[in-house]
């Protein structure tokens, strides 16, 4: 299987759309299929975006594990926590699919909530 394979299919099953991740790295909203039909290899720096936004490693998107859990990092405990919550788990998982300038829009209205 192609990287682009995995990463395409690792995002659907996440009911992430291909054209968000083009959005959100700068190309075009064809790129994924110009990328298979090209065979063109995916930079490093560029399968790092995507992984981020997918929420797993360059390593699981490489076919080099399993695993797609993300390497966690020191302090995520607190995250795990907060995540552990369905409620927030769910409005995480909604954000998380939101677009740069949708997150600062909602950001800004609960803002304004707040100093009401």
């Amino acid at each position: 299987m192609q990287v682009v394979d995995r990463v395409v299919e690792f995002a659907k099953n996440k009911g992430i759309k291909q054209v968000y991740i083009c959005t959100e790295i700068g190309v075009a909203r064809n790129w994924f299929s110009i990328v298979k039909r090209d065979n063109i290899k995916i930079s490093p720096e560029r399968l790092a975006q995507i992984a981020d936004i997918l929420g797993t490693t360059v390593d699981y998107l490489n076919g080099e594990t399993d695993d797609p859990s993300p390497v966690k990092e020191k302090g995520s405990s607190e995250l795990d926590e907060l995540l552990s919550d369905p409620l927030n788990k769910a409005l995480f998982d909604k954000l998380s699919k939101l677009s740069s300038a949708k997150k600062k829009a909602l950001l800004a209205l609960i803002e304004d909530q707040e100093s009401d």
